[in-house]
């Protein structure tokens, strides 16, 4: 069995060993057992595979980190399936709160991704809520702010809006966010670009 995923002309295809579990709750939630390890799938989009995540995660997570001098209280906004989360924890912060809006995704992740630790550690703390309106009402401020939500969807659309980014950029100085593929999601990426731009 093949998954396929198309976008914009493109496609992407990954062999499938076993379909792992499958649910509705916030969004449509699929789990694969594939060559590469496990697939998670959300809405018809893939979200991660064992074995490439860490060349998103790490550059998602490390590069705003290390901008700081000192981050000691980051809010990560997404990022469901614990891979951000433990790559912030590696840079020790005092507190970390993870803003998620569908607790079935950091659920099945504890169970088969291996995020259990993650999220049970001390130092995190998690709020389920859509992204958009927890930033809209923040009134805390936090050294480091990072969103990894999904592809542009009903369910994360208030993560692109130009007024979101500028709440993320009131609540903290250092703020980066998943842009999309600049080849295969052009748009998507043009659009971020153009939006950040206006925050300067």
């Amino acid at each position: 069995m093949w998954f396929k995923e198309v976008c914009n002309g493109f496609g992407f295809m990954v062999k499938v060993k076993k379909k792992l579990y499958e649910a509705k709750h916030v969004q449509k939630i699929e789990l694969f057992d594939t060559e590469f390890g496990k697939m998670l799938v959300l809405d018809g989009k893939i979200q991660t595979i064992e074995t490439f995540e860490f060349y998103y995660h790490e550059m998602l997570v490390h590069v705003p980190m290390l901008i700081h001098e000192n981050p000691k209280k980051v809010l990560l906004i997404g990022g469901g399936d614990g891979y951000s989360l433990r790559e912030i924890l590696k840079h020790n912060p005092d507190e970390v709160l993870v803003v998620e809006v569908d607790k079935k995704v950091i659920e099945i992740s504890k169970t088969f991704l291996g995020a259990k630790d993650y999220f049970n550690n001390e130092k995190v703390s998690t709020i389920y809520q859509d992204g958009g309106k927890f930033i809209k009402n923040c009134k805390e401020k936090f050294d480091v702010v990072i969103v990894d939500g999904t592809d542009p969807s009903p369910v994360s659309k208030s993560l692109f809006s130009e007024e979101f980014f500028t709440k993320c950029f009131k609540v903290s100085d250092v703020f980066c966010t998943q842009s999309q593929s600049p080849i295969f999601q052009f748009n998507y990426f043009k659009d971020i670009l153009e939006k950040s731009k206006k925050l300067k």
